[in-house]
């Protein structure tokens, strides 16, 4: 992707990390809670592609928000059913998956 740190290529990045890591989940759940994940946040880049070349972009912004909500709640499902680490995205991403969400 480009150098800049937009938005497209910060969310591409972001995936270019998350896909591998849902692979590690266990069978029984890489083809349910790993690809609801996988398509949430393959959803979000689409609208903020959409949104990035789109004279309104609020209505876009607001779908990508509400589908950020879902794919933080199953995030936090994924992680306290123990099938993903923060430490990683900690690391790479400077934020901590918590349960309270300030």
């Amino acid at each position: 992707m480009a150098n800049s740190d937009t938005i497209l290529t910060l969310t591409y990045d972001f995936l270019l990390y998350l896909i591998p890591q849902l692979s590690k989940y266990p069978r029984d759940q890489k083809f349910v809670l790993g690809d609801r994940i996988e398509n949430l946040a393959l959803d979000v880049l689409d609208d903020f592609i959409v949104a990035y070349y789109s004279k309104q972009k609020i209505d876009h912004l607001r779908n990508a928000n509400l589908k950020l909500e879902r794919f933080w709640f199953s995030v936090l499902l994924a992680h306290t059913l123990c099938f993903t680490s923060t430490n990683d995205i900690t690391n790479d991403y400077g934020f901590e998956i918590t349960q309270s969400r300030n």
